[in-house]
């Protein structure tokens, strides 16, 4: 089994269980990274597949298929939960360290600046060879302002929409992620307290979580003048994605206290399944506010998923786990691969293939290469800046 503390993940630290737990190896937690970056990885070959049949005229992805795929969006909020719940063990495994919430933002800062800002100078200088090969003329795309560029150094990006998501692709949810962990010591220290609660009085709690944040996102709509519809600014922003984070520290505290190890994986799956044909059958309704109750239905849904591959060892492969470690690197280059090598294969096979085969062959290599790159850059990017912000951290602390 791969070491944890070697390989971690998607935005976060290394993860072990409290005190009384320790012998138990979270395994299933690089698998769920690893589930998560393959749904966002289909999605996004989908959408190239997609769009090289309809320029063809051929009648695209077959229906189900494309619905699965798109479903894959929801990768993102798993990576969500994910994060929230390894936040809590490493907060709680670290509740003695002097200076903790400093070393908790030195350990977050160095986990995700480092490959970040080299996503902004490679998406820049892609732009710069996308240019050239258009026009024959040597410039940045326009959206490489110096707002926009530091609005992602500063990683507030989340909070401006013309640099919330195309300096690096995908890059919003990395700005969510960095305005939850501002917020994350208070909202640990919260549940906490709350975890002391009876059940009805924990359900009312939620409600109530539920109920404020609606508001919150419905003043965020008036304040911007946009609508919480998919892949937009209110979309993308922490106040719609807050209780995704929620549910994330939920899991920790159900799990802590082994409320949910009693009954068969069985009935986990099957309210995973439940739970994302809700979310998907939400999807289709086309819903006035559709998009602020699918990430939290799909985020439930996860917890029963986080218990099927915790209570399955088998399905925690070593492939699978692979690439979990290297989730946040395939993140962020992976579209590269995803739009544009799935664009051209799509258009050199469309004449002989139907959609849904080219779909598997565009995944298929698109995920390839994807591990390829993510391979070199953890090596040489992700590992040392982790390094780096360990070495500040003991410096400080002698």
């Amino acid at each position: 089994m791969p070491d944890a503390k070697k390989n971690p993940g998607v935005l976060d630290a290394p993860v072990s269980l409290p005190s009384g737990h320790q012998t138990m190896k979270l395994t299933h937690i690089d698998s769920l990274r690893g589930i998560a970056i393959l749904m966002v990885i289909i999605v996004h070959t989908a959408q190239s597949v997609q769009h090289s049949q309809m320029g063809a005229g051929n009648p695209g992805i077959s229906g189900f298929l494309n619905g699965m795929a798109e479903y894959g969006q929801m990768g993102v909020q798993l990576f969500f939960v994910v994060s929230a719940f390894t936040l809590c063990l490493s907060m709680s495994n670290r509740s003695g360290e002097r200076r903790k919430y400093v070393n908790f933002f030195i350990r977050r800062f160095f986990r995700i600046a480092p490959l970040y800002y080299f996503g902004i100078a490679y998406y820049a200088l892609l732009s710069v060879v996308n240019n050239y090969l258009k026009t024959g003329e040597m410039q940045v795309a326009e959206q490489y302002t110096a707002l926009n560029i530091g609005a992602n150094v500063l990683f507030l990006h989340g909070f401006y929409p013309p640099a919330n998501t195309n300096i690096v692709l995908g890059g919003w949810s990395i700005g969510t992620e960095v305005a939850f962990y501002v917020l994350f010591p208070l909202l640990f220290a919260m549940a906490l307290r709350l975890k002391k609660l009876a059940a009805i009085w924990l359900l009312l709690t939620a409600g109530l979580l539920v109920t404020g944040d609606f508001y919150l996102v419905r003043a965020l709509e008036l304040l911007s003048g946009m609508q919480v519809g998919n892949n937009g600014f209110v979309y993308y922003n922490l106040a719609n994605q807050i209780l995704v984070f929620v549910i994330g520290i939920g899991l920790y505290f159900l799990e802590q206290r082994q409320l949910m190890v009693k009954w068969s994986w069985r009935l986990d799956a099957l309210a995973f399944v439940f739970l994302t044909s809700m979310a998907m059958g939400v999807w289709k309704m086309d819903l006035r506010y559709a998009f602020f109750a699918i990430p939290i239905i799909s985020s439930i849904s996860f917890v029963f998923l986080y218990n099927v591959m915790r209570k399955n060892a088998h399905l925690n492969s070593r492939f699978i786990r692979k690439v979990g470690q290297l989730s946040f690197s395939m993140y962020v280059f992976h579209f590269i691969f995803a739009y544009q090598l799935s664009g051209v294969i799509s258009r050199l096979l469309t004449p002989y293939l139907p959609a849904d085969v080219l779909l598997l062959i565009c995944y298929t290599a698109a995920t390839a290469m994807t591990m390829l790159v993510a391979m070199v850059t953890e090596q040489w990017i992700e590992k040392p800046g982790i390094g780096l912000g360990r070495a500040i951290i003991r410096k400080i602390s002698a």
